[in-house]
């Protein structure tokens, strides 16, 4: 599974779903030592974002932690890979055992559409607060000087975020973010994020939702000395990280398209905005992964419901103040 080249995933959730494919192909068999140093050794990085990845996995239960030191494959009380009641074995990690081509066994950065995709995005979410314009595809791939399957490959991502779709010729667009599509798109998600929501109790890790109620609470008393990209990984965690544990595949896909919303504030805000005064969501989230980990299942749909009728009015104010105060350059593949 390549689940390590979605757009803009930090470099540690590579390594983690990369060390989490392994696993789960028996590459790595239970009671497998990890160190951090060896595993940095063949992605070719620092030890912090291995070490990063052995977390995310342990509060997954993929990986615990080793009485000497790094991690050992398995949650608490699994097998050992060769059942002689030892607790861990060492074996020598390979790029191989990892899934990874030996002659090059350096971390995957990025495919080729991913090293665009961020500014494409942000144009396209800018130029949609204003309005309805026809994105060229040829273009697209001639002004970032790539082909045009890496060009097509950028717009089927964003058409999955709702940023822009195709016409009755089959011509891309932006697909304007006026405020009927907002209250549209919150209409939706008031329907279903809440219930998709309190689906996943009991499906996310308690230790996930530990790191996310101490993330929130440090946002929260950092505020505004906060960034984009660190609030932009809050609103995933919530919305996207915990609302994908539930059962309902169909739900999960349908509020992908709403998804544009919090792309908003990842480009918006602290660039082109200013921050509001109070905090945008850090106190409401945590009252929801509260009743997460309490399991009240009523309270978080409850809370969610709550959080995205206060959440409307502010991306309704957020774009409207965009569209006072924004003055880019065009670029030649939208217009």
């Amino acid at each position: 599974m390549d689940r390590w080249v979605e757009p803009g995933l930090p470099v540690y959730r590579k390594v983690a779903a990369i060390l989490e494919d392994s696993i789960e192909a028996g590459r790595l068999r239970p009671g497998t030592i990890l160190l951090e140093g060896s595993l940095a050794q063949i992605f070719g990085l620092s030890r912090t974002p291995v070490k990063q990845a052995l977390s995310e996995l342990s509060d997954r239960g993929k990986v615990r932690r080793f009485d000497g030191r790094g991690f050992v494959v398995g949650a608490e009380g699994t097998e050992t890979a060769d059942g002689n009641g030892k607790t861990a074995r060492r074996v020598r990690l390979t790029a191989g055992l990892l899934g990874l081509d030996e002659a090059r066994p350096e971390l995957p950065r990025t495919w080729a559409w991913q090293r665009i995709y961020e500014t494409v995005e942000r144009e396209l979410i800018f130029h949609s607060a204003l309005g309805r314009f026809r994105v060229n595809e040829v273009e697209l791939a001639r002004f970032y000087k790539v082909g045009r399957t890496v060009a097509h490959d950028v717009l089927v991502q964003a058409q999955s975020t709702g940023l822009v779709a195709k016409d009755e010729r089959l011509r891309w667009y932006v697909v304007p973010l006026d405020e009927k599509r907002v209250c549209d798109l919150y209409d939706l998600r008031e329907l279903v994020e809440p219930k998709a929501l309190a689906a996943s109790v009991g499906r996310v890790p308690p230790e996930f939702l530990d790191d996310m109620s101490r993330r929130l609470e440090t946002a929260l008393a950092a505020y505004p000395n906060v960034t984009a990209a660190e609030m932009d990984a809050l609103e995933h965690g919530l919305h996207v990280t915990c609302v994908e544990r539930g059962d309902n595949r169909e739900i999960i896909e349908v509020l992908k398209r709403t998804r544009c919303l919090f792309i908003t504030a990842k480009h918006m805000l602290g660039t082109q905005l200013s921050y509001p005064a109070n905090e945008p969501f850090m106190a409401e989230h945590l009252e929801i992964v509260a009743a997460m980990a309490r399991g009240d299942t009523a309270t978080v749909a409850e809370r969610m419901l709550a959080h995205l009728k206060v959440a409307r009015p502010k991306v309704i104010e957020r774009l409207a103040a965009f569209r006072r105060s924004f003055a880019g350059s065009p670029v030649p593949y939208i217009g």
